[in-house]
């Protein structure tokens, strides 16, 4: 496929609008694929490329390889309404999209490569980097929820509704879904909790407009653009929906993000604690509620503002679920968290309603208390050497190196427990060793045996095949076959 998009940018990169170093010299870096039998499901996901000329640092264009989830025709759609979008607002929300093409039965997007750390690589650098600044964290969460403030607000502006609507039923439906389908206990949440937030969010009469669907923090670029708004669910979203979830869809998933919830991890605690912190007590506090006055929400209302945290909750846990569900090993342990903070959002919402204080005090941070809270220096933290190694990632933590199976999704070492690495070990998920080449050499190793394994079940000439692995496996299938004599 990827000669093909390159002859394809060979052929037609003379009618975008595109600045490229000539001669035009192509180089491409995927950046994410995974199989059907991978981390997600293909049905959900795509493959983007970075394309690079020359010897530039920063690639001048990105293509995606879309997944099976979408047709030709939504991708027009979303094209459309996503220049729209920019149009309306005044500024570049989404990246241009210079050209669709179908290439080998598959749609391929060509759009535009904005340079720069995205809200998550930035988040990153502000806690983890070498100056470890409360102050630049500080910085970068007010910019972020800023901007996204800024374009929430634009967003209001381009309405499908005629009139703002009340949306209770709407959102004790969703409650209702929430509770049916997914999978883990979710008794705490009584019928009684489903219509306290159906009369909260039916006190605030609201409009439907356009809204970015991002679950991932990580699909923020600098200058705020969205990768792309191209979902299935798209049009009902931005129809049927009330327009202002769209903020509390950026909340949770800032707060579900990597850095935040390495430090936070009872997020849904910190995402209550910001919507009432009025004397600014916490970093997040502040940035927070001043994005939500900026979409029009009355601060004071909590009840109002939770619920609408809860009806987000609702829709953000079901996507992320059903976006993990052939990933068994992802999947459990999701659903694991997902019950305890169901606990945590009741427990809130009741709270709230008895005006009772929230602890603020695991929120508040000084630079000693995330120093204690994320302990590894520089030097320490995980790194992630090679990607797709096999299917595998190797990453080097303390002084060893790490081949951790892709199935397992993202893992954070410093929070994997020995006891987990030792069982991904008995299942040929994870394999560790003082050296690169060396835990390099034992994914060989299992992938020749796994191979022969398979070689084995379809071969009828199976005795050879069994002699070749005896001896790869030290002869531990020879003294099976001699105890069955």
């Amino acid at each position: 496929m990827i000669p093909l998009i390159e002859r394809y940018i060979y052929e037609h990169i003379s009618e975008w609008p595109i600045k490229f170093q000539q001669p035009l010299s192509l180089s491409a870096m995927v950046r994410y694929s995974k199989e059907d039998d991978g981390l997600v499901d293909r049905f959900w996901i795509g493959q983007v490329i970075f394309w690079f000329t020359g010897s530039a640092s920063h690639p001048f264009l990105v293509t995606k390889i879309m997944d099976s989830s979408v047709g030709f025709e939504l991708v027009k759609k979303v094209e459309t309404i996503q220049k729209e979008v920019n149009e309306n607002i005044g500024y570049n929300l989404f990246p241009q999209i210079f050209d669709l093409a179908e290439l080998s039965g598959k749609i391929i997007l060509f759009q535009e490569a904005v340079q720069g750390p995205n809200f998550e690589i930035a988040l990153s650098r502000a806690i983890y980097g070498p100056e470890c600044s409360l102050s630049l964290m500080s910085r970068v969460i007010q910019s972020q929820f800023k901007e996204m403030g800024e374009a929430f607000k634009r967003l209001q502006g381009i309405k499908t509704s005629d009139k703002p609507l009340r949306w209770g039923n709407w959102a004790y439906r969703l409650g209702q879904d929430f509770k049916n389908n997914c999978d883990f206990d979710t008794g705490c949440l009584t019928d009684a909790h489903l219509n306290e937030m159906r009369k909260a969010i039916d006190s605030l009469p609201m409009y439907s407009h356009m809204m970015l669907i991002e679950d991932h923090v990580a699909n923020y670029f600098p200058g705020l653009r969205g990768v792309d708004q191209i979902d299935p669910y798209l049009e009902e979203m931005i129809s049927q929906w009330p327009g202002t979830i769209g903020a509390f869809r950026f909340i949770i998933a800032f707060f579900r993000a990597g850095p935040i919830v390495n430090i936070f991890n009872n997020w849904l605690d910190a995402i209550a604690v910001a919507i009432v912190d009025r004397d600014g007590e916490t970093i997040f506090g502040p940035p927070v509620r001043s994005m939500l006055k900026q979409v029009g929400l009355n601060l004071e209302q909590t009840n109002v503002i939770w619920a609408l945290v809860m009806v987000t909750y609702f829709i953000r846990v079901q996507r992320e679920l059903g976006f993990h569900e052939k990933n068994v090993f992802v999947i459990n342990r999701l659903k694991a968290d997902f019950e305890q903070q169901t606990k945590k959002l009741v427990e809130i919402q009741e709270r709230l309603r008895k005006n009772k204080r929230l602890d603020f005090t695991p929120f508040i941070l000084t630079k000693e208390k995330i120093l204690e809270q994320m302990p590894l220096s520089n030097e320490e933290l995980p790194h992630l050497i090679e990607e797709g190694y096999k299917r595998f990632n190797i990453v080097h933590y303390r002084n060893k190196f790490y081949a951790m199976a892709q199935v397992l999704g993202p893992l954070d070492l410093t929070q994997t427990k020995e006891s987990t690495i030792s069982e991904y070990q008995k299942h040929n998920l994870c394999f560790v060793a003082d050296s690169v080449n060396t835990v390099k050499e034992l994914i060989d190793q299992f992938k020749r045996i796994e191979a022969l394994e398979k070689e084995l079940t379809e071969s009828s000439i199976w005795f050879r095949v069994a002699k070749r692995i005896n001896r790869l496996k030290g002869g531990v299938l020879r003294r099976k076959m001699k105890k069955g004599k």
